[in-house]
């Protein structure tokens, strides 16, 4: 029953905050009669008064100011606790750890960072630069981008984008050597 003795010591909260049962019960959208019985039940488990009423007017006894001023306490401690939740629900912060292709890293991915950072200072990101295939369980890492076709079956894989590869090199180059039509005959190129 403690979470009825609290729920009075909340309509007794209003009807201080009011000093009238009227404005209070108006306020609580509940109906002055039953307001009234549940500050009496209050007062009886407390032992003591805590208003002095009249037919004009309500008054707090010394004992309904301590109650009410703790009310107020923990009411504001309420009011705190929850828009500090929605601080932390609104404010990312934290470490993302991502794996990239050099090329991709420093064409694309540290700008996306560096934009992202910027609207949410809390980020930070640690970038490995590679085309290794790691474990993103096992290595502790949040995310990668690859160029594949077939990404390990137990992650999830979206395509971002389309690319191709391209042969480039210098004109002279390529009057040298002919212009390769097929990845075999790079081989040739080198050599």
């Amino acid at each position: 029953m403690q979470h009825k003795k609290i729920e009075r010591l909340m309509l007794f909260s209003e009807v201080a905050k009011q000093l009238s049962f009227t404005k209070a019960a108006d306020a609580l959208d509940i109906s002055r009669g039953y307001l009234s019985t549940q500050i009496k039940q209050l007062e009886k488990e407390l032992g003591y008064s805590l208003m002095i009423r009249s037919t004009r007017s309500i008054r707090l006894t010394p004992q309904g100011e301590r109650v009410a001023a703790g009310m107020e306490s923990i009411s504001q401690t309420l009011v705190d606790l929850e828009r500090r939740a929605e601080y932390e629900n609104q404010c990312l912060e934290g470490t993302i750890r991502i794996t990239a292709p050099m090329q991709f890293t420093q064409g694309v991915l540290l700008d996306l960072c560096r934009r992202f950072s910027h609207k949410h200072p809390g980020i930070q990101f640690e970038v490995e630069c590679s085309y290794r295939s790691f474990n993103l369980v096992r290595d502790n890492f949040d995310f990668a981008f690859r160029a594949t076709r077939n990404p390990p079956e137990n992650m999830i894989a979206k395509k971002l984008f389309s690319y191709s590869h391209a042969v480039t090199g210098s004109p002279d180059y390529f009057s040298q050597k002919s212009v390769p039509t097929h990845p075999k005959q790079l081989s040739n190129m080198i050599a």
